[in-house]
């Protein structure tokens, strides 16, 4: 038993580093900043996570963040929207150009699943805004006052949770209602943006 205790020792540290980046917030915000520059004029990129995958009823397996949504981002949770702008856009703070929706804290899910980044803790990561994906519906812009709203291609890879109704499928499902689809995906004001 002193044997397996000894390894295990040994391989934490390998164990820990594996769940820690050496990229800083800075760099996730230039990257931000520069995928903004890119943009069309008048437009928004709406960016979601990615799905939560299920192994075998209630085991899931290891979560793995969308590459593309965490070199945006550096955000590594699920359930997850991100929102960056083209042009400033104005709130009761001031100006800002991008905004994610996060996960509440849920002590129960927790307990099984591992501390969750709080909002004031996303908050500290760079974004300029963060909120909860309980308001992503009521707190995101009208898409129809922008000339065209970027996303990657819907993934029919995602399930339903009927315990939270604000996991991935729901923000999604919100998403698609907001903007009328797939009655508007083939119009110009909706453009796939390539994962190559």
């Amino acid at each position: 038993m002193n044997k397996y205790f000894f390894i295990l020792l040994l391989s934490y540290p390998l164990i820990i580093m594996g769940q820690v980046t050496e990229l800083s917030r800075d760099f996730f915000k230039s990257k931000r900043d520069e995928f903004r520059k890119e943009l069309p004029e008048a437009s928004v990129a709406v960016l979601f996570s990615a799905p939560i995958r299920n192994r075998a009823n209630d085991v899931n397996y290891v979560y793995h963040q969308d590459p593309s949504f965490y070199y945006l981002s550096g955000w590594k949770e699920p359930n997850a929207v991100l929102l960056i702008y083209k042009e400033a856009q104005k709130d009761d703070q001031g100006i800002f150009y991008n905004k994610i929706f996060v996960r509440s804290p849920d002590p129960v899910d927790e307990m099984w699943n591992g501390k969750y980044t709080t909002p004031q803790e996303a908050l500290s990561m760079g974004f300029d805004r963060v909120d909860t994906r309980v308001n992503f519906s009521s707190k995101t812009p009208v898409f129809s006052d922008f000339d065209k709203v970027l996303l990657f291609e819907f993934k029919n890879d995602e399930r339903d949770n009927p315990a939270d109704p604000y996991d991935l499928y729901d923000l999604k499902k919100s998403f698609k209602e907001k903007i009328n689809f797939p009655e508007i995906y083939d119009r110009k004001e909706i453009c796939i943006i390539s994962e190559n």
